[in-house]
C-alpha cells in the first residue's frame, strides 16, 4: 500500500467521524423526536404580556402592568386564573397529530376549524402565538386544536379550553384586596364611631389611635388575613356615575379601611349602604377603582375590630430557654432565681430548683393575661394600689430584649382579680385572680420534689 493510498484511508475515516460526531449522535433520540413532534407550544408563564379571547363564552382581552394582569377598563384579572390558563401553555403537548398528505391535505372545516369555534392569543417577548380550537374528539375529553400558521391538527387536552372559555365575571379578581401580611406597613379602620390605627415598627404591630400600645401581633395577623379573604359577592357596575356616590352610602361610609404595603402607595376601600334588595350586603368600592362592589356583611365582621380586642393581653413574653432571672416580690417579702447552663438556683446561694417545678410556673406566668382595660390614662395610681404595688414579677433574659416587669396592685371591688400595670404601658388592667397565686408562690414550694408519677 503506497502512502498516497494510506493518506486516502485516514482522510475517509476522518471524514466518517466528522459526519458521525457532527450528524448522528447529535440527532434527537426517538423519544426526543416524537415529543418535539407533539409539542404545539411552549409559552413560559412569566414571559407571557398580553392574551386576547375569542371564546364562545369569553371575548375579552388581558394585558400584564406591574400591578398584575388587567381585563379592558383597568378592571383587576385573578391572577389564579391567568396562571392556570398560562400553566396549560408552558408547554402544551398534543395527545395525538394529525397531518395531511401531498396528496391530500386535511380538511380543517371536518374538525371545527374553519371557522374555529374559538382562538387564543398570546404574545410573549414580540411573538404572538395563536391557537384554534375545534369540535370535541369522540373522546370528549379532548379537542382539535391547530396553531394558525401551521397546517397540523393537533388532538389535546379539553383542559385549555376549559380555562380560555371562562365567563368573563370568572376571570375578575374575586377578592377587594391583594395584600402580603409580612410587606404590610399600616391599616386603618375608620367607622362612625371611631378610628382605629395600626402601624408595624421594628417588625412588631402598634396601636397608634385612638390611642398608643402594643398590638397583639397574632390578633393583627388575624385581622389582616380576614381583610385578604374579604371577597366580591356581585359585580354591580364597572362605570359607575360618580355623582350617584351618595345613593350608594359613599358621602357617609360604613367603614373607610386603609392599607399601606411597603413600597406600594395606599389603597383605601369604602363601604358604603346596604343593598335595597339585600340587607346582607353592603356597597362597596376602592379608592384607585371605578368599579362598584357589593361585600358580605358576614365577611365584614371580622375585618372591623375594637381597638381594645387588638391589644396586647400578654403580661409578660419570653422564651424559656433565654430567661436569665426572675424576681418576685409579694406584701414585702422577695425572691430572685437565676439559671444558669439550664439550671435554676436562688440568687447568691448554691440551692438548686427542680427544673420540673420551674417549667410548670413560668407557664402559668405566660398564661397571664389581660381581662379587660380599666383606665388608660389613670392620674391617681394610688385609688389602684399602684402607686406602690404590693406585687410586682420581673423577668429578664439573654436575648437583649429589655426586662420585664407586671405591677400587681389592689383587688377589684367583690372580685379576687386584681389591678395591674405592664411595665412600659400607660393602661391600669384587670388581671385574672390566679396573679395571686404566683405571687404567693414560696421558695420552699418551688425547692420541693415533683410528686412521683404513679
Amino acid at each position: 500500500m503506497t502512502w498516497k493510498t494510506t493518506l486516502l484511508l485516514l482522510l475517509i475515516t476522518l471524514g466518517i467521524g466528522t459526519y458521525i460526531a457532527v450528524y448522528e449522535i447529535k440527532q434527537p433520540s426517538r423519544e426526543e423526536q416524537q415529543a418535539r413532534s407533539q409539542l404545539v407550544a411552549n409559552i413560559p408563564a412569566e414571559q407571557a404580556t398580553h392574551i386576547v379571547l375569542d371564546m364562545p363564552d369569553a371575548k375579552t382581552t388581558l394585558t400584564k402592568q406591574e400591578t398584575g394582569w388587567r381585563l379592558p377598563q383597568e378592571l383587576r384579572a385573578d391572577p389564579a386564573a391567568v396562571h392556570q390558563l398560562l400553566f396549560q401553555l408552558s408547554p402544551l403537548h398534543a395527545v395525538r397529530t394529525l397531518a395531511g398528505t401531498a396528496e391530500q391535505s386535511l380538511d380543517v372545516a371536518t374538525y371545527g376549524l374553519a371557522p374555529a369555534l374559538g382562538r387564543l392569543s398570546v404574545s410573549a417577548e414580540g411573538h404572538t402565538t395563536t391557537l384554534l380550537f375545534g369540535h370535541p374528539t369522540p373522546v370528549q375529553s379532548n379537542r382539535y386544536a391547530k396553531l394558525e400558521d401551521r397546517p397540523d391538527i393537533f388532538v389535546i387536552s379539553n383542559e385549555l379550553f376549559t380555562q380560555a372559555n371562562r365567563p368573563l365575571e370568572q376571570l375578575r379578581d374575586p377578592f377587594l384586596l391583594r395584600l402580603d401580611p409580612w410587606t404590610t406597613q399600616e391599616l386603618a379602620i375608620t367607622t362612625a364611631q371611631q378610628q382605629l390605627v395600626l402601624a408595624r415598627q421594628d417588625q412588631e404591630w402598634m396601636v397608634m389611635q385612638p390611642l398608643k400600645d402594643r398590638a397583639d401581633q397574632s390578633v393583627v395577623n388575624q385581622l389582616l388575613a380576614a381583610l385578604e379573604r374579604l371577597s366580591v359577592s356581585r359585580f354591580l357596575d364597572d362605570d359607575p356615575q360618580i355623582e350617584q356616590l351618595s345613593s350608594w352610602g359613599f358621602d357617609h361610609p360604613y367603614a373607610e379601611i386603609m392599607v399601606r404595603q411597603e413600597d406600594a402607595p395606599a389603597v383605601t376601600l369604602f363601604i358604603g349602604g346596604t343593598l335595597p334588595d339585600d340587607p346582607a350586603r353592603r356597597y362597596a368600592k376602592r379608592g384607585d377603582e371605578r368599579a362598584l362592589y357589593a361585600v358580605l356583611m358576614s365577611e365584614l365582621e371580622g375585618v372591623l375590630a375594637q381597638p381594645d380586642e387588638v391589644r396586647a393581653k400578654q403580661c409578660v413574653e419570653f422564651f424559656s430557654n433565654t430567661l436569665s432571672s426572675v424576681s418576685v416580690t409579694n406584701a414585702g417579702q422577695s425572691w430572685t432565681l437565676e439559671r444558669e447552663h439550664g439550671t435554676w438556683r436562688v440568687a447568691g446561694t448554691d440551692t438548686l430548683l427542680p427544673n420540673e417545678r420551674m417549667d410548670a410556673w413560668l407557664q402559668r406566668l405566660l398564661e397571664v393575661r389581660v381581662i379587660r382595660f380599666i383606665d388608660d390614662a389613670p392620674a391617681d395610681l394610688a385609688r389602684y394600689g399602684l402607686a406602690a404595688p404590693s406585687g410586682m414579677i420581673a423577668v429578664s433574659t439573654s436575648d437583649g430584649r429589655p426586662g420585664q416587669r407586671l405591677l400587681v396592685g389592689g383587688m377589684l371591688d367583690g372580685s379576687l382579680d386584681r389591678y395591674g400595670r405592664i411595665e412600659g404601658r400607660e393602661a391600669v388592667v384587670a388581671l385574672p385572680a390566679g396573679v395571686s397565686e404566683l405571687l404567693a408562690t414560696t421558695l420552699q414550694q418551688l425547692a420541693a420534689a415533683a410528686p412521683a408519677t404513679p
